[in-house]
């Protein structure tokens, strides 16, 4: 997979616990999931500044953080319903 978004920049990416997919999340609210072998999974652009990201155990959903100056949003998501 080739990070070939130059709008904005990555904030923070992490691994599901058995290494077969990887979130990648960015300033500007753009999400991107890709597997081990370089292909992209599924995208969406969340209307927020992400700062963290974060897997279940299972790999089954992911858990996205954004800090504003006086408040934190947590949200979580899996890759085929969206938002839980």
């Amino acid at each position: 997979m080739i990070n070939n978004r130059n709008k904005s920049v990555v904030t923070d990416m992490k691994w599901t616990a058995d290494g077969q997919k990887i979130c990648i999340v960015y300033e500007d609210g753009a999400v991107i999931v890709g597997s081990v072998d370089g292909n992209r999974l599924w995208g969406k652009e969340l209307p927020l500044q992400l700062a963290k990201v974060q897997w279940s155990p299972d790999g089954r959903l992911i858990l996205f953080c954004t800090q504003q100056v006086s408040w934190v949003e947590v949200m979580i998501a899996n890759m085929i319903t969206s938002y839980i």
